[in-house]
């Protein structure tokens, strides 16, 4: 035990003496959640109800029905060792030592395992804690979301980054992506970029076509109504029923129109940006799926960045597809 201590202490000592302690690789994909719930209040209680209703809603956008989070559920008295090194993990607290009155929403990056999110509500109630959490629900998936769309995008550029793409977007628009180095450039001008995977896979028995598309252009900015629904989707239409062509004459990639959009408004490196959720189709086929839509603003210049993308993958859950979509839409920024 001695010699152990004497090891650890050079360690430091070698590592400029700093204090911070280890913390192991984070496990899980994004997308997937741990709750740390009671089991009374799982079982027995809304409070269960309303945390399986919420992360389990339908993921916007989709074809077919898939779960906005994959969760899994522990009692605090088993989360534990390795089970505390999930990627996000929701710790529900009810207690009467807690001030009644005075609910504490906390968030804390990388507490037990990196990269790591752990939030924390805290109530003196079980009601008094649902109506906390109904209150703050959206900054929760919001901190979520951010979080692992950040985390995907620092993964790609360390391990798996298309550096032709990026050279490619630096040299034409003056802007990087965290773009995949399974994607190779498809389009290359001043005007639109654009990247694609394309691939067959056996899943489930059979050999399915898997496409994935991302582009990327950008207009003057002249008034707020360009951050409409109505406009975006006048715009994107434009780009991608030009650059995106099918088989059949006159045929090309557009947004679905007899299907209602998801929209929000969100930041994006601290600027206003607008998000489109949908489905596509190219017109004159039979062929679509998922896309999602980022207008991004750049005040100072008066611009709006434009970064779409859309899946193909028939027979096939398309959730993880978005989910890599967005962490790679969300990494745009300026270089120039």
């Amino acid at each position: 035990m001695r010699l152990l201590g004497l090891v650890w202490a050079i360690l430091l000592i070698s590592c400029g003496g700093e204090s911070t302690p280890y913390r192991p690789k984070a496990i899980g994909p994004e997308g997937d959640l741990m709750l740390v719930v009671e089991d009374e209040f799982w079982r027995n209680h809304a409070l269960g109800d309303t945390l399986r209703t919420f992360f389990q809603q339908e993921y916007p956008g989709l074809p077919q029905v898939e779960p906005l989070w994959k969760i899994s559920r522990i009692s605090p008295k088993d989360f534990s060792g390795n089970l505390r090194w999930q990627k996000n993990v929701f710790i529900v607290v009810v207690s009467d030592r807690h001030p009644a009155g005075q609910p504490t929403l906390e968030f804390a990056e990388d507490a037990f395992s990196t990269p790591q999110m752990v939030i924390r509500l805290k109530a003196n109630h079980p009601n008094e804690w649902l109506a906390a959490f109904r209150a703050h629900r959206k900054e929760v998936l919001s901190r979520l979301k951010e979080k692992d769309g950040r985390v995907m995008a620092q993964t790609i550029r360390a391990k798996n980054l298309c550096k032709s793409c990026n050279d490619t977007l630096i040299q034409r628009m003056g802007i990087e992506l965290a773009i995949p180095s399974v994607f190779r450039p498809v389009i290359q001008n001043s005007k639109v970029c654009a990247f694609q995977y394309s691939a067959e896979r056996v899943e489930k028995g059979s050999v399915h076509l898997i496409e994935k598309v991302v582009w990327l252009s950008s207009i003057p900015y002249t008034s707020e109504e360009q951050f409409s629904v109505k406009y975006l989707k006048k715009v994107s239409d434009g780009i991608t029923q030009t650059y995106f062509k099918g088989e059949n004459q006159g045929s090309g990639v557009i947004i679905e129109p007899r299907m209602p959009c998801d929209s929000s408004s969100l930041t994006i490196q601290g600027n206003y940006a607008m998000e489109l959720r949908g489905l596509w189709r190219m017109s004159n086929e039979f062929k679509g799926g998922p896309f999602l839509l980022y207008a991004i603003l750049d005040a100072s210049k008066r611009r709006i960045w434009l970064g779409g993308g859309f899946v193909f993958a028939a027979g096939l859950d398309k959730r993880s597809h978005m989910i890599e979509l967005e962490g790679v839409l969300r990494s745009l920024r300026e270089t120039k």
